[in-house]
C-alpha cells in the first residue's frame, strides 16, 4: 500500500523555519546520516493506463507543497507576478533543433528564479511535449539508488501536475535500486521549485519525479537505459535540477562554476565527475546532471547550449563573500528531423548524420579568411618571430569561441599540426595561436624556416564540441575523429587521417590508442572514448 503524505502543523511550521534560513544557499547534499536501500513497492505494469486525476486522488497520492511560502511565493498572483517578470528579462538565443533536456537551479527563487527561467525560456514548442521527466538530488533523505512518485499528483498554489503512472511503473520496473522512498520526496524542494515554472509554460503536461540518492551503478545504468527507450516512444523533456558552487566567495565561485560549465557543455560525463570529486568543481545536483548527461548522448543530443549563469552575489540580497552559484543549460538533436521516428525498425542504419557543427558551418569567405590568417601569422613569426595583430574581425562566426587544429604538409607529407578542442578565444585567435604552434612548436619536427615558407599547405579543422561514447557503433568513419584516454594517456586523431589512410572502425580506434601510447587493443578495457567532427579545409577545396 502506498503511503499517504500527512504533516502536522507544528512540524510544518518548523520546517518553514528551517527553510527560510536556509533559502540563499541550498542545504548540501553531505550528510552523515545512515543510508537505507530504496523501499520495496508493488510495481505497476509496464503498459499500465494512466489513471484520471481524481481517481489518483482517492488513492491518497498527493504530495502537498512543502515550501510555498519560503523558497517561492505561497500565493498564486505573487508567483505569476514574479515568473513573468523573469521571464521578460530572460533572452534566450535561438537554437534550431528538437529540445532534449535542461540544467536548472533549484534555490529560492529571489536568487535563482532568474536563471532557471533562461531554461524554460527554451521550451519553444509545450504543446509537443507530454511528460517532464525531473531529476533532483535528495536534500533531506539519505538512502542508495532512486526513489520514483508512483503515481498522483503534486501540488503547488498554482494547482496540481498529474503524474505519468505509466513512465514511472516502467521505471521503477526497470531495477531492483529503483523504488519509492517517501521521505526523499516529502519535503524536497530541488523538484518542487521547478513546478510552477512548468505550471506556466505547459498548458497540459504530465510529470515524472525521481529523486537521486547516493549512486547504484546498476540502478543508474538501467534508469538510464530506460529512459532512452521512453524518449524514442513518446515526446518527453528531462530536466536535471542542479545548483553549483557553495559558499566561496564570488571569484572562486565563478571559477569552480565555469570549469564545471564547460565540462557539461562538451557533455563529458567522466570529466565532470573528476571535477567534482576533486573540488575543482562542486554540483549539489551532481548524479541529475550525471544522468541527464548520460541520457542526452545516448539519444544522440549534439548541441548543449549555454544560456546563462549568475550566482547569489548577483542578487541585492546576496553576500559576495559566501555565494552559490547557477547556471542554465540546454541540450539539442540538431539534426532531429533525419532520425528514426517511433515504430521505425531500431537496428536499421538510416544514414543520417548529426549537423555537427550544424548551424555554425562557416561560409567560404569564412573559411579563406582562416586560411589568410593562418598563413600570414607563420610567415609573419618565422620571419620576424612576432605574432601576428589582427583587429578587423567583424564576421560573427569567427568571434564564436571554438577548438580548432592547424595542419601544415609540404610536399604532401605532414609538417606539423597542432590544435586544441576547447578554447576560451575567438576562433581567428585560436586559428592564429595553432599556426604559430604547428610552425614552431610539434615535438616531431624542426619550426619551419623562411625558406620553407613557399612550399608550405595549410589545412584548418574547426572542430565540434567532444562527446563520450560507449558504443563504438557510433563512429562514423570520415566523419568522426577520436580522442581517446585511459589514465594519463591521451591520443587524438582527425577524422581526415582515416579517410586518407583507408581504415575501417576498428583500425581507426587502434591507431588511435597508439598515438596515445597505449596497446592498440586498450580501446575496449577502461579506456573513455570521445568522438567529435570538424569543418575541414584547405585553400584547394576552395
Amino acid at each position: 500500500m502506498l503511503t499517504k503524505y500527512k504533516t502536522n502543523s507544528m512540524l510544518a511550521a518548523a520546517f518553514l523555519l528551517l527553510t527560510l534560513i536556509f533559502t540563499a544557499a541550498i542545504i548540501s547534499c553531505k550528510g552523515d546520516i545512515e543510508t537505507k536501500p530504496v523501499a520495496e513497492v508493488a510495481k505497476p505494469a509496464a503498459k499500465a493506463a494512466p489513471k484520471a486525476k481524481e481517481e489518483a486522488k482517492k488513492m491518497n497520492l498527493v504530495r502537498m507543497p512543502a515550501v510555498a511560502g519560503a523558497f517561492y511565493p505561497g500565493d498564486p498572483g505573487t508567483i505569476k507576478r514574479m515568473l513573468t517578470d523573469y521571464f521578460a528579462k530572460a533572452k534566450v538565443p535561438e537554437s534550431k533543433g528538437k529540445l532534449m533536456g535542461l540544467v536548472v537551479p533549484h534555490a529560492g527563487y529571489i536568487y535563482s528564479g532568474g536563471v532557471a527561467a533562461y531554461s524554460y525560456k527554451a521550451i519553444t514548442n509545450p504543446d509537443e511535449i507530454e511528460t517532464v521527466i525531473l531529476l533532483g538530488p535528495s536534500h533531506r533523505a539519505a538512502f542508495n539508488g532512486i526513489s520514483v512518485f508512483p503515481g498522483g499528483v503534486y501540488q503547488t498554489p498554482l494547482g496540481d501536475l498529474e503524474i505519468d503512472e505509466e513512465i514511472a511503473g516502467r521505471l521503477i520496473g526497470a531495477a531492483s535500486g529503483i523504488g519509492y522512498v517517501e521521505e526523499a520526496h516529502l519535503y524536497e524542494h530541488s523538484l518542487e521549485v521547478q513546478l510552477p515554472f512548468i505550471q506556466t509554460i505547459f498548458k497540459d503536461v504530465k510529470i515524472v519525479t525521481a529523486v537521486l540518492g547516493f549512486p547504484d551503478p546498476d540502478a543508474d545504468k538501467k534508469f538510464v537505459d530506460e529512459i532512452v527507450r521512453i524518449t524514442k516512444e513518446k515526446n518527453v523533456l528531462i530536466v536535471a535540477s542542479s545548483d553549483f558552487s557553495h559558499y566561496h566567495d564570488y571569484k572562486t565561485a565563478m571559477r569552480m562554476d565555469n570549469s564545471a560549465i564547460e565540462s557539461i557543455i562538451r557533455m563529458s560525463t567522466s570529466e565532470l565527475l573528476q571535477k567534482n570529486e576533486s573540488g575543482e568543481s562542486e554540483l549539489c545536483g551532481i548524479n541529475p546532471v550525471k544522468i541527464l548527461l548520460n541520457i542526452m548522448n545516448k539519444l544522440g543530443a549534439d548541441k548543449a547550449q549555454f544560456l546563462h549563469y549568475a550566482n547569489s552575489g548577483d542578487v541585492p540580497a546576496g553576500d559576495k563573500t559566501k555565494v552559490v552559484g547557477y547556471a542554465a543549460i540546454a541540450f539539442y538533436d540538431t539534426d532531429a528531423a533525419k532520425r528514426k521516428k517511433p515504430g521505425d525498425d531500431e537496428g536499421a542504419d538510416t544514414g543520417a548524420s548529426k549537423a555537427e557543427p550544424g548551424d555554425d558551418e562557416l561560409s567560404r569567405d569564412d573559411k579563406r579568411k582562416l586560411l589568410s590568417i593562418a598563413r600570414d601569422t607563420i610567415n609573419e613569426y618565422v620571419r620576424n618571430k612576432k605574432r601576428l595583430e589582427v583587429d578587423d574581425i567583424t564576421e560573427p562566426k569567427l568571434l564564436v569561441k571554438n577548438g580548432a587544429f592547424v595542419t601544415i604538409k609540404m610536399n604532401g607529407a605532414l609538417r606539423g599540426c597542432i590544435g586544441n578542442f576547447v578554447s576560451q578565444s575567438p576562433l581567428y585567435e585560436t586559428i592564429i595561436e595553432m599556426a604559430v604552434s604547428a610552425a614552431t612548436k610539434d615535438p616531431r619536427f624542426p619550426p619551419v624556416s623562411v625558406s620553407e615558407l613557399d612550399q608550405l599547405e595549410l589545412e584548418i579543422s574547426v572542430l565540434s564540441p567532444l562527446r563520450e561514447i560507449s558504443d563504438i557503433n557510433e563512429i562514423q568513419v570520415g566523419k568522426h575523429g577520436i580522442y581517446i584516454t585511459k589514465g594519463f594517456f591521451r591520443g587524438v586523431l582527425l577524422p581526415q587521417v582515416a579517410t586518407e589512410y583507408g581504415w575501417d572502425r576498428i583500425t581507426f580506434l587502434e591507431q588511435t590508442c597508439r598515438k596515445a601510447g597505449l596497446g592498440k587493443d586498450e580501446w575496449k578495457d577502461g579506456a573513455t572514448i570521445f568522438i567529435y567532427s570538424a569543418q575541414v579545409f584547405s585553400m584547394d577545396d576552395l
